[in-house]
């Protein structure tokens, strides 16, 4: 495929790819245009990780979202900078993805920081995942 038969990103994926791109160059090599015209940032994890990847993402020209790879652990951003913003906070591991659960039925994802224990119900479990690990826990 030649640079000419790449489809071209939506206006919001251009505005995220840019705001991504200026704050980590390196990552252009992850950066994937859908036919639809949406973007996907797929950083991988540090060896050892449960996190997978890091995952930037528009949804139909109108979302954002970041997410590490297990399932569930995606998160909605309002805006470039918030979304920046996190991706430093987990890369630095001043937060988290937790994963409630209750049973097999999915509950809530929410960012965590360190050290802080999710808030669950009886007869939940959270599932605590940072960027290099140190972090990464079980809660029930």
């Amino acid at each position: 495929m030649t640079a000419q038969d790449q489809t071209a990103p939506n206006a919001l994926a251009e505005k995220v790819k840019s705001a991504v791109l200026s704050q980590f160059s390196a990552w252009a090599t992850f950066v994937e245009i859908s036919e639809e015209g949406d973007l996907e940032i797929a950083v991988p994890a540090p060896s050892g990780s449960k996190a997978g990847s890091l995952v930037i993402a528009t949804e139909n020209g109108a979302d954002m979202w970041i997410r590490f790879s297990p399932p569930y652990m995606a998160y909605p951003v309002e805006n470039e900078q918030e979304l920046l913003d996190i991706v430093k906070q987990l890369l630095a591991e001043r937060a988290s993805f937790a994963v409630i659960m209750e049973g097999e039925e999915w509950k809530e994802t929410t960012l965590a920081i360190p050290n802080e224990i999710p808030e669950i119900q009886p007869g939940q479990t959270a599932q605590v995942v940072s960027w290099f690990g140190t972090y990464d826990r079980e809660v029930a």
